[in-house]
Formats: C-alpha cells, structure tokens, sequence
C-alpha cells in the first residue's frame, strides 16, 4: 500500500481510505469485521466514519461508530488506526431523517465528540470533521470548538467537509487566526461523472478544479467521496440516477467502458485511479461490503495499473 502526509501534519495515511457508512446496518457485523481486517491486511490504516451513519436506512446513526469502536477494542488495534469521523448532521429527531440537524453549535460540537469517543472506545480522534457547511452557524463559533478539543487531546487534527470554495477560503482563515493551524483535509464529492442537476436543499458540495488548486496551494488533503457512485460504472449507463443522464455523461461512462477494457481494469479500477490521479493531495475513499470487493477496489492503491 502507498502512503501519503494527511495535509501538512506527520500523520502518515494509506493512499485510500476506508469509508464505513453502511457497517452495522447494510452490511452485517461479520462481513464488517472482515473487510476491516482485510484493510489493514492490505496495509490500510486510514478510516472514515461519522456519528449519522446510517440513520436515513432506518439506523439510529450509532450502528457505524459502534461496530468501529467494537472491532478495534477486540483487536487491540487502535494505534495503527487514523480514525476520522463527523459531527453536525445527526437529525435533532432520530426518527424523522427530516427533521433539523443538530448543527454546529459550540456545545454540539463538543457534546458530539464526547459521543463518538465513548462509541468508538477511544480518547482520542485522529481527524474530527464539521460534516456540512451549514451556514446558519457562524464559522467562528465552529472552529473555537474544535481549538477547545484539540488542545484538550480530544482530536488531533479538524476537518472540514461539503464546503463551497468561497466559504472554504472564508473558514480557513478564521480557522488559522483561532487556532494557527485550518483544516488537515476536506472531504468532498466527487467522481468521473458529474450530475447535471443537484437535489434541492442538500448539503453535499462537488469538487472542482478551483477547490483542488485551493487545496493544493495550502497543503490540505482532499478526501473524494461517492467516487464509484455506488457501483453505477459496473452497471448499465440507464441504470445510473436521473442526474446522471446527459449525453455528455453518456460519452465519458462509454469511454471509461472502452478504457478500462483496454487496460484490464474494472471500470471501477479505472475511475478509482483516473481520481487519484487528479492531485497528490486526493486520497479516494472506497467502501466495500465484502472482501473480494475490497480486494478489487484497493487493487488501484498497491499495484501500479
């Protein structure tokens, strides 16, 4: 497995990272536990979770943390973890996923890193990510919380997650004022395809070329997410959803069809590394539901292609 710097800290992280949002739900606590061993078999260390996974399949939000937290006290394998989770977009009502979110409120902020440490059975977080810019919360008050944790040994680097370029700039000034140091990495959409339409009121944010040199430029790491778009490059180009249907799409999925085809790849294999190709500072995240999908996706990370 390839490493990389996580932003310009001496945390040293896998060239992918493991994106656990459906463990303890969607995928069962044996294939979870499996797939984690098999990362770290392959010589990952880098994990991504957050304190609302999975909560819009009918989980609490806890399932994902939990099973995380579960398997690393069983395996006594916490320090060759990098941990990463998330805080602000657990819906104040468990059981409504339609209700507000909790927000980023100071005492949110904080209240919801306590949380997360007792499931994930752990003292400390590695990467603590503001999950949405949710713009009603003033950056300020977000990033004196996350300087309250970090000096407390809580977290050790911040994160920020779902930012548009302008407020991005905007937050990491604020943030480099309050606490001398801004975001470790950004985490953020992105894939081969882009929609052409973007669902009304949600607080997911695409990559562009702009945020990357932004990034570039300061030294942060960009964590792309939904690279594969849930398995749709395997799939039939109608398969895809709605937003995806273009004729522009429809030329770029043929043409990573052709691609993969004629290196030997899985469209996957091939999407997975066109991203990372993009830029030194992007680690894909991939998920996988079994061993031998894992095996596929970080095939791209420990075999030159």
């Amino acid at each position: 497995m390839l490493y990389k710097q996580l932003g310009s800290s001496e945390i040293k992280v896998s060239s992918c990272c493991l994106g656990t949002m459906y463990f303890g739900t969607k995928v069962s606590k044996a294939n979870s536990h499996a797939v984690l061993d098999s990362f770290l078999d392959y010589g990952g260390n880098f994990i991504d979770t957050a304190n609302n996974y999975a909560f819009w399949i009918g989980g609490n939000g806890e399932e994902s943390e939990l099973l995380l937290g579960d398997w690393m006290q069983q395996r006594g394998n916490r320090k060759d973890i990098v941990l990463a989770t998330k805080v602000g977009a657990m819906p104040k009502d468990r059981n409504d996923p339609s209700s507000p979110l909790e927000g980023l409120r100071a005492k949110t902020i904080v209240q919801g890193c306590e949380d997360s440490l007792r499931r994930l059975k752990t003292d400390y977080i590695d990467l603590f990510y503001i999950h949405a810019d949710l713009k009603e919360y003033p950056l300020e008050e977000r990033w004196e919380a996350l300087y309250q944790l970090e000096k407390s040994g809580k977290i050790r680097l911040k994160g920020s997650s779902n930012y548009e370029l302008e407020r991005l700039v905007a937050s990491e000034e604020i943030g480099r004022k309050i606490s001398d140091s801004g975001s470790a990495a950004l985490q953020q959409k992105m894939s081969y395809l882009h929609p052409k339409t973007v669902r009304p009121g949600s607080n997911l944010r695409f990559v562009n070329d702009a945020i990357i040199d932004y990034l570039e430029e300061h030294n942060i790491s960009l964590l792309t997410f939904s690279v594969l778009l849930s398995g749709g490059y395997e799939k039939s180009f109608e398969e895809l959803p709605e937003a995806y249907h273009s004729e522009e799409n429809r030329k770029k999925f043929d043409f990573v069809q052709e691609q993969a085809k004629a290196k030997n790849l899985t469209p996957s294999q091939w999407v997975l590394n066109w991203v990372a190709e993009q830029s030194d500072q992007i680690i894909p995240l991939i998920a996988a539901s079994s061993v031998d999908q894992l095996e596929v996706n970080t095939k791209v990370f420990i075999e030159a292609i």
